[in-house]
Order: structure tokens, then sequence, then C-alpha cells
């Protein structure tokens, strides 16, 4: 199987905020992440989170994002804040933060 390309990959609005692709997230987005340690915003420990360092939303759709976390192992559980898992753990869920992060970076 090939790389995929970010700029073949379909490009949609945010689904938690309904930010359009190259657009930043709204406040209280689930989806964005922190721009120091890459978390996601709502949940991650860094105390500065100024508005000149909003993320803006790639536009990568949910289904790309939730393929990438399956393929690569990547998924969270709550847990006082979203901490890594196994897929078999009880509440785990797909990691699309850490999968759209890959996927934008060139990594997978």
């Amino acid at each position: 199987m090939g790389a995929t390309l970010v700029k073949d990959t379909e490009r949609t609005s945010c689904p938690d905020c309904s930010a359009a692709p190259g657009r930043y997230h709204m406040k209280g987005c689930d989806i964005e992440r922190c721009t120091e340690c890459e978390s996601q915003r709502l949940s991650c420990g860094c105390t500065d989170h100024g508005d000149y360092q909003r993320e803006k939303w790639s536009g990568i759709a949910y289904e790309k994002a939730r393929l990438i976390a399956e393929k690569n192992n990547l998924y969270v559980k709550w847990n006082n804040g979203w901490v890594k898992c196994s897929r078999n753990d009880e509440g785990a869920s797909h990691d699309l933060n850490e999968a759209t992060f890959l996927l934008m970076s060139g990594k997978v």
C-alpha cells in the first residue's frame, strides 16, 4: 500500500465545532490540539492558552483519522483526562487527535 498524501485526502469541516479546513477551531472544541504539548487542548495541563496559540483545523475526515488510529493502535480512555490505552481496555476509543497529527506531520 502506498503513502497517502495530505493533498489527496478529502477535507471536511471539523465534526465538533464546524470550522472549515484552514480555519481556527472554535473555543471549547473537543478536536483541537494544544499547540504546546500536542494533546487535546481541553484536557491538557498547559497553562497559557492565549488566542495566539489556536490550532487551525486540518480538514481530515473523521473516517480517515479513525482508520489511521486503528492501523497504528492509537486508543485513549477517560481517566480524569484522556490517557493512552489498549483497544481492549474498557472505555477505549480511537485517538483521533493523535491520528490526525500523524497524518498531517507525514508520519503515516
